[in-house]
């Protein structure tokens, strides 16, 4: 019952997102959307500081005009996140 209720979510979502894209003239098939989002990548560093902390930063590469297009169709933001900094205590 669980795979069903998620095959039917996921149809859900996909119909969403290509009938919105499609009302702002954006025509490509599902497979062809994956690969152009795809281009957008995300990266993590992580170091251990002297004092034993650990730091992560995240950052994110800036979209291409394809992936700059499907944002602004969607009406999301041009980057996902700006570089973000985490640090942990000791452990």
């Amino acid at each position: 019952m669980a795979h069903l209720f998620l095959g039917v979510l996921a149809y859900s979502i996909v119909n969403t997102v290509r009938r919105k894209l499609k009302k702002q003239g954006i025509h490509d098939s599902w497979s062809n959307l994956i690969r152009i989002m795809n281009t957008q990548k995300t990266g993590t560093i992580s170091m251990k500081q002297r004092e034993g902390k650990k730091v992560h930063i995240r950052i994110c590469s800036k979209p291409r005009m394809e992936v700059q297009k499907i944002y602004k169709a969607m009406g999301y933001e041009m980057m996902p996140f700006y570089r973000k900094k985490f640090v942990f205590p000791e452990s």
